[in-house]
Formats: C-alpha cells, structure tokens, sequence
C-alpha cells in the first residue's frame, strides 16, 4: 500500500509546484514559523501547500487544496490516481475521509502548528510538501534542514508508529527519502516537541532552478487510528563549509600570493581568512572553488577558513608562510673576508622614513639591492613604496616613489612615481635602475634623472602569464631582477613559477619554465623545466642565470640557451643545512643569489646565513 501511495506522491511533484508557486531559497537560508498564521482562513506562505489521501485497494485518491488548511478544512480539488497506468483524472469533490489537513489547535490546543499526518480513519494521511526556487546564485548540491515535530497526545493502540518521512526532490519526479531510517522515523510517544536537524547531500539544482521537500506520513497505510503529528519552525540551510585544499600550498610573509581554495559548499561566502587575517580578492568562482590573495603574515601553518552564513570550516594547518627574501642580489669583493658595517639606517632596527646621512636615515624591510660602477647603492624599500639611492658617503635620498610610503601605480618622475611593494633592483650600465614592482606585477625603469616608467607589464597592476611586448605582458609577483653586459634583463616571475627575459626593447619571452605557471622541480631545457617559487636571480658575464628557486630549496643554472640544472641543492626539494658537493648540499628555502667577478655564487637562504658556491660547483 505504501508503494502505491508514494507513486502518487511522484506523480503529483510538478503539478504541485505549479499550483502554489515557490520560495525563494537564498544564500542566507529560510525560515518558516507557522505559529505566526493564525487559524481558519489563513492564507499559506508561498511555496508551501497540503497534501491529503484516501488509500484503497485499487487507487489513492489525492487532494490538493490551495495551501494548508486550517481547522479542519477539507481541500478543494481532488485528483484520482489510477494504479493501472499515471493518467491523471480529475474529480470533482474529496471523499468522506480526507478530513486531515486541519490545524492541530482544533484538537490539541497547540497554537497553529501544520499537521505532517493524521489519520482518523484506516489507510487515510497527510503530508505537507514545499517547493523553492535555487535563489543562491549558484549550483546547490546540498540542504540542512531543520524543524520541529510535534506529539500532540500518546497513543496506546498497538500497531500505532508515530513518525514521518521527509523526502527531496530536484526534479519534481524523482524523489530520495532523507530520514536517517528510510522505512520508519519515529517521534517519542509522549505530547512535546522533538527538534530534528537532517543532511541533505548529492543535489543538482541550478541556480535559479526548483527543489522540493515533502514531510509525509511514514505510515497513515498501516492503519494508524489516531496519529496527529504537527509541523514547525522549519529552518533550512546551506551546510557549513569545507576545505579540503589550497593552492600553492605556500607563500611568503609579504602576502600578496594569488590562491586557489577548493572545498565544498562556498555558496555564499561572506569572507576568507588566512591565519586568522582577512584574504584580500576573495571571488566564489562556484560551490567547489574560491580565489583570493594571501594576506601578510608571520611564518609558519597558518589555519584556511571560510565563511558563510551557514557558519565556517575547521580549523586546519592547510597554508604555510615563509620568509621571503630579506636582503637579495648584492655582491661581495673577493680577497679576505669583508668587514661588515652600517651603510645607512637604525643602528636599533628602528623602522621608518627618513632621507639623512648613516644611521640617522631610515628604511621599511628594504628587500632588494644593487650597486652601480660608481659605488652607488639602489635600495628596493618595500615597505615604504620606493626606491632609495645611497651614495658611497652614505647620503640617503629618495630616487622616486613617495617620501610618505604611499603605494599606487604611476608612472612619473622622482616622488611623484608610485610603486607597490618593491622587491628586487637591478642596475645596467648607463645608470638606469630596473625595479621587480611586486603587487604591481610589472617590471619598471628608472632613468638616472629619476624618470619612472614601465617597461613590461600591465599599468593597472592586472597580474597574469602573457610572453609579450611591453605593457602587454603579464607577471604574476615578480621578486627579483638582474641584467646583462648587453642590456637584456632576467625576472625571478615567483608565482608563474618561470625566469622571464625582457629585451631593452621591451619584448618578454620565458627563458625557462611553464608558460602556464605550474610548479614542480624538473631540470630541463627551456619551458619543459620546472620551479617552484623563484624568488632570487643573477646572471654572470657570459650570459649564465642563477636562481634562487626558493620552494624547491635549491639553486639552479640557466644556459643562455635556456637549459635548466641543479648547481647546488637537493633534486628532491629536501630543505635543510648541509655544506657539501652539488646536489649533496642543502638549503633552507634560498631566496637571494649574486655573483662576483671569479665566478663564485652567493646565496641567502632563508636563515639569513651567507653561503658561497663555485660554478664547478662546490658549496662550503
């Protein structure tokens, strides 16, 4: 018999939804509390309507009234199923024993709690069903669902069951019962209220499209002589997020790292979260993926959550920051060791900005330095926007980019110029000072005179992957540059994971690594090589780039023809402290290299400790 009454209930899904229009289900959810409607006459909520049968041995016979009824009022219009085929057939008057639908105050005293199933006389029940429209914005493929049961009085008859069904639908034609027990759900046979919260997962529904749900009665065919089960405060939910991935998995302590989040149920999220600061160009692409920019941070796993108004994921340790690289491209005299002093800034690591002589200037996380023929120092002072010149005596000015740390995009002269996040300096021949602008993923020119402009890369500060001319091309947080005798210059582009090169016409090709920005360590010829995070570059007077390919903890050597192998580090990516032999050695996440004039390569690995290697090579 309950065979036949759920073919009936199938039957009935798109007629249903047609008769008494839909809800709208946003991303923030619906509520429905029935108390608020009053008695007899009540007109229902949209999307909402009752349904009542009659089972006999040879068809069910359904009706179908305008919405809930109220106080025992019959429906309407009644529809006879036949069991020998699906042909709909219209009667005109319900049959004496569809009296279910009523509210439950006319018997009970509740207040106007809607009954799920009631059955006054044998084979009779009830069910109410509610049809929504998908108005998330995006592809649902899962409900929380949670609402009140209501137990009206204790029943002493034997084969009585107190329960219900509750079934979900994206068609209106196929149908799954959601219940933790698909033959029976009870209640508690006591008079009371029983809050229930189901899971409702494997949906398909479209943005825009109809879903149903139907609470039926699980079991008026049994014969159930006096089962009244009420109805409310019906709340449904997108589930609470989750995430399962993020991609790269890494980045620096600047920030600033496009990512990719995969999970599941971002609908609808109001806010990202990297270590518990907020993500910066957070876009729900669709329920599975959201992307966004890494905030700064300190080092270390740093917790991914997403939130939406359903609540937010787990903790987790799915992020790890790193240093980056603190003091890059210098180079160091050959002969006995240097000794080391102050150029200019604090004596104290008193941050600031200050143009002075010495220890009286100051500086913001300088990051990236180069020295011209003449012995003039180039600072890329991160922090504070702008590219600082130092001269031998150690005069501090500003060569261009504001005096009072504003970031922006400009292209002009001196202090009028904006930069973003400056991380690595190069100087060619003739002066001209070439600026890796990090968050402005462009590459800029300084002429001697303080003349700013760009040359490759987008001047809106667009980041992307595009081998092209000038502002055309795309970078995506370039950190480092170094330049040739003849004026072509090499780009450490971190998160394209590839070594640009830019002609002095301006014209960008990709020296070695993927032209799609994938990461990996593979030692190969051109783009079929592979990094992960290039952060520091070099070049020696024959044409020869080193690479500080920071993720990967290693330094790799580029050809002039653009084949790619490991000078000194592990082929693995194993990180660690080991002075040895080529790929016996080992480094802590390198992320500045420079060369000198003997052919020796300096590296800076994360720990701030100077290490030196020979092309040969060797490390020590």
């Amino acid at each position: 018999m309950k065979r036949i009454l759920l073919t009936c209930l199938l039957s009935l899904a798109v007629t249903a939804g047609l008769l008494h229009g839909q809800a709208n289900f946003p991303a923030t959810g619906y509520t429905q509390n029935f108390d608020s409607m009053g008695t007899s006459g009540t007109t229902p909520p949209s999307g909402w309507k009752h349904l009542s049968f009659n089972m006999t041995t040879s068809n069910g016979t359904w009706t179908n009234g305008t919405g809930i009824p109220a106080n025992g009022t019959n429906s309407v219009a009644s529809i006879a199923v036949s069991t020998a085929s699906t042909t709909l057939v219209t009667a005109t008057t319900p049959t004496a024993n569809q009296n279910n639908g009523y509210n439950a105050a006319a018997s009970a005293g509740a207040t106007s709690d809607r009954v799920i199933a009631t059955a006054p006389t044998n084979v009779t029940g009830s069910g109410i069903e509610l049809a929504m429209t998908n108005g998330t914005g995006s592809t649902l493929t899962g409900l929380t669902v949670a609402f009140d049961t209501v137990r009206y009085s204790a029943v002493t008859t034997a084969n009585e069951l107190p329960g219900y069904w509750l079934f979900v639908s994206a068609n209106g034609t196929t149908w799954t019962n959601v219940t933790p027990n698909p033959t029976l759900t009870t209640v508690p046979n006591t008079a009371g209220t029983t809050s229930s919260t189901l899971s409702i997962s494997g949906l398909s529904v479209a943005s825009a499209g109809t879903f149903y749900l139907r609470w039926l009665d699980d079991n008026a065919a049994q014969g159930s002589p006096d089962q009244i089960i009420g109805l409310n405060n019906v709340a449904i939910s997108l589930p609470a997020p989750t995430v399962t991935g993020i991609s790269p998995a890494n980045g620096t302590t600047l920030g600033g790292t496009p990512v990719t989040i995969t999970g599941t149920n971002f609908t609808g999220a109001t806010g990202v979260t990297i270590g518990g600061t907020a993500a910066t160009g957070v876009s729900v692409t669709n329920d599975t993926t959201i992307t966004a920019t890494t905030p700064a941070h300190t080092a270390g796993a740093a917790s991914v959550v997403v939130t939406t108004p359903s609540g937010a994921n787990a903790a987790n340790t799915l992020f790890t920051y790193v240093v980056p690289n603190v003091a890059p491209s210098f180079t160091l005299p050959s002969g006995p060791p240097p000794v080391v002093s102050t150029l200019a800034g604090s004596t104290a690591s008193n941050t600031g900005y200050v143009d002075a002589t010495g220890t009286a200037a100051r500086f913001n996380s300088p990051y990236g330095v180069a020295v011209d023929s003449t012995g003039n120092v180039y600072v890329a002072d991160t922090f504070n926007h702008a590219i600082r010149k130092i001269t031998p005596g150690g005069v501090v000015t500003t060569l261009a980019g504001s005096t009072a740390g504003d970031d922006g995009y400009v292209d002009a002269t001196g202090t009028g110029a904006r930069f973003q996040y400056p991380a690595g300096v190069a100087v060619d021949s003739t002066g001209n000072v070439y600026v890796a602008d990090t968050f402005n993923h462009a590459i800029r020119k300084i002429t001697p005179g303080g003349v700013v402009t760009t040359l490759a890369g987008s001047t809106a500060g667009s980041r992307g992957y595009v081998d092209a001319t000038g502002t055309a091309a795309r970078f995506n947080n370039p950190h480092d540059v170094a330049v040739d005798s003849t004026g072509n210059m090499y780009v450490a582009d971190a998160n394209n994971n590839a070594i640009r090169k830019i002609t002095p016409g301006g014209v960008v090709t990709t020296l070695a690594g993927s032209t799609a920005g994938t990461s990996g360590y593979v030692d190969a010829t051109g783009t079929d090589a592979r990094f992960n995070y290039p952060e520091g570059v070099a070049v020696d007077s024959t044409g020869n780039v080193y690479v500080a390919d920071n993720y990967n903890s290693a330094i790799r050597k580029i050809t002039s023809g653009g084949e790619v192998t490991t000078l000194a580090g592990s082929t693995a990516g194993d990180d660690g402290y080991v002075d040895a032999t080529g790929t016996a050695a080992r480094f802590n996440y390198p992320t500045g290299v420079a060369m000198d004039s003997s052919g020796n390569v300096y590296v800076l690995p994360t720990a701030a400790t100077m290490r030196s290697a020979r092309s040969r090579p060797a490390v020590w």
